[in-house]
């Protein structure tokens, strides 16, 4: 089973909503060691528009410089069955 789905769904996960390229994501994150042991978060990032999800990897931070306008938590209650239809 693939890592990312289940992260989306997890109730103890942050949902953010961040822009890069002209593209609005939703990017679902939970606090995780990577595999060196080092603090970070696990993340998952979902194109809003086209309900794809985009990547799934390990990050220092949950902010990007790459961002056009930063991450802005949001409610993520109900979020998967949205993003699903």
């Amino acid at each position: 089973m693939r890592g990312d789905r289940p992260l989306i769904r997890r109730a103890d996960r942050d949902v953010y909503l961040a822009v890069r390229k002209g593209q609005l994501d939703a990017v679902f994150a939970r606090k995780a060691k990577n595999s060196k042991g080092r603090d970070g978060y696990l993340v998952t990032v979902v194109d809003v528009e086209n309900r794809k999800i985009r990547s799934h990897h390990h990050k220092r931070t949950l902010n990007s410089s790459q961002d056009e306008v930063q991450n802005v938590k949001q409610p993520g209650r109900g979020i998967m069955k949205w993003l699903m239809k």
